[in-house]
């Protein structure tokens, strides 16, 4: 299956050869593809409760990945000035799925780069309520394994008898967090190339 067919249309991946700067890039469709399922389900007469399970799923996976861009991009920034994370630290703190083990590298980020962080949207306008949002997703999905299976690997139930959440409410919170990571990484990046270019032509 995974082979080039003469005539159709591949899909070529890591085509940068440098995939730790592709998190970014691998977010977006998981975010486009989570949008589009949101809105499906949301404009759907017919009510389908295992409809929310790939919807809520894509949205965490973007949003890990946009997190985990953000550390990355900006851990090349903080190299620029000697205080990036060695790989060693790096790759160990994003290791895994946590949400919330991420926010302080992030918050860092944003210190050495003088942002401050504002969003329009209530929910998320500050550090401290992206941090509950976070805090919120974990205690029901650490690991990013309850909307995936029924059961946990011991055969108990991923959630507690009838769980119930309005999805439209999750996605009018988790939608623009995503979109949040995904603006701060590209900003990220973009500040590095110019940083950097500036600093080669100083002879640094």
């Amino acid at each position: 299956m995974f082979r080039p067919v003469p005539g159709e249309r591949s899909v070529v991946l890591n085509f940068l050869r440098r995939p730790e700067a592709e998190f970014d890039a691998y977010a977006r469709p998981f975010h486009d593809a989570a949008r589009e399922l949101a809105w499906r389900a949301l404009e759907s007469r017919v009510a389908r409760e295992l409809d929310a399970l790939p919807i809520v799923v894509l949205y965490r996976h973007a949003l890990e990945l946009s997190m985990k861009a953000v550390v990355l991009e900006g851990n090349l920034r903080l190299s620029l000035f000697g205080e990036g994370l060695s790989d060693r630290k790096l790759w160990a703190l994003l290791k895994g799925h946590r949400l919330t083990p991420l926010l302080p590298a992030i918050r860092r980020v944003f210190m050495s780069a003088g942002w401050g962080w504002y969003w329009e949207d209530p929910a998320i306008r500050t550090f401290a309520r992206v941090q509950r949002v976070l805090r919120d997703l974990e205690r029901v999905d650490p690991h990013a394994f309850t909307f995936r299976y029924p059961t946990n690997v011991r055969g108990e139930a991923s959630v507690p008898h009838h769980f119930e959440f309005s999805l439209r409410a999750f996605v009018a919170v988790v939608d623009p967090l995503v979109e949040a990571f995904d603006t701060a990484a590209f900003g990220l990046s973009a500040e590095y190339g110019q940083i950097a270019e500036a600093l080669a032509e100083q002879g640094r």
